[in-house]
């Protein structure tokens, strides 16, 4: 548990430092401390890098770049990998949905379906395809905040049977959830997450002994790099970055867990 916990802290610190705004913060931090130095030039290319990157990570031409490499192996039409999809239901045991995006606001009774709830509704698609050609008795495991007010009640209500959902509240990252799902004797699950995230969960899953079938949801990288290039490619927007920060948080990922796991 304390390992888990260190393991926890660690990726979270350092995925802050190694993303764009991570790397914004160090530059205006060392800028900052070169003004007061009075180390005018080294402050001008801190301040001027920082400017420099916010403006970079905040367009969708970087987009096009970093984030349709990270989903191209999970399209339905790839050959590159023997993808599960609603028409060909794979035969596993159980349904991993990793972090639907769910919430429930108490206050007005309604559910919030944020921007990867796309995961949520490919597990109830998922799970029907799968009773409908006789997996009676398949599983779900669902991970992420607000499972048990949002997620779970938002896919009863699809008609996903209650007593289906399998949880793992001790599981802080999607490693500690792969491990508790192979050490209760599931040897093979459909991973369900958006497509720009399959690639680090389906490695961590299979290092936990799982075989996988990935049924990837959510190609909004893709969905950019499709669209006809425009002006606005080149303009910062709050949507580039928050896209960029994944791609990059993704890219280091995979990076960090090949190279020191």
């Amino acid at each position: 548990m304390i390992a888990s916990l260190i393991v926890y802290c660690v990726n979270k610190f350092v995925g802050f430092f190694l993303s764009p705004l991570g790397l914004v913060f160090v530059l205006l931090a060392l800028a900052a401390v070169a003004a007061l130095r009075r180390w005018r030039r080294l402050a001008w290319i801190c301040g001027g890098a920082a400017v420099a990157a916010l403006y970079f990570f905040s367009t969708g031409a970087v987009t096009r770049l970093i984030g349709p490499p990270l989903e191209r192996e999970f399209l339905p039409s790839s050959p590159a990998v023997a993808c599960g999809t609603i028409e060909t239901v794979p035969d596993a045991e159980m349904i991993c949905v990793l972090g639907g995006g769910m919430a429930h606001h108490e206050r007005c009774g309604a559910y919030d379906m944020n921007a990867n709830a796309d995961r949520v509704w490919q597990g109830v698609k998922l799970w029907k395809a799968m009773t409908d050609a006789g997996r009676e008795a398949v599983r779900i495991s669902v991970s992420g905040g607000g499972v048990a007010t949002s997620t779970v009640p938002f896919m009863v209500e699809c008609g996903v049977p209650e007593g289906v959902f399998v949880s793992f509240p001790d599981a802080r990252i999607t490693e500690d959830e792969a491990q508790m799902i192979a050490a209760s004797g599931v040897t093979h699950v459909a991973l369900v997450t958006s497509a720009w995230h399959m690639r680090r969960s389906r490695m961590l899953f299979e290092r936990a002994g799982l075989k996988v079938t990935p049924v990837a949801a959510d190609f909004e990288m893709t969905m950019v790099a499709e669209a006809a290039w425009r002006f606005r490619d080149f303009l910062p927007t709050a949507d580039a970055l928050a896209r960029n920060s994944i791609a990059v948080k993704e890219w280091v990922g995979l990076v960090g867990y090949t190279l020191f796991r």
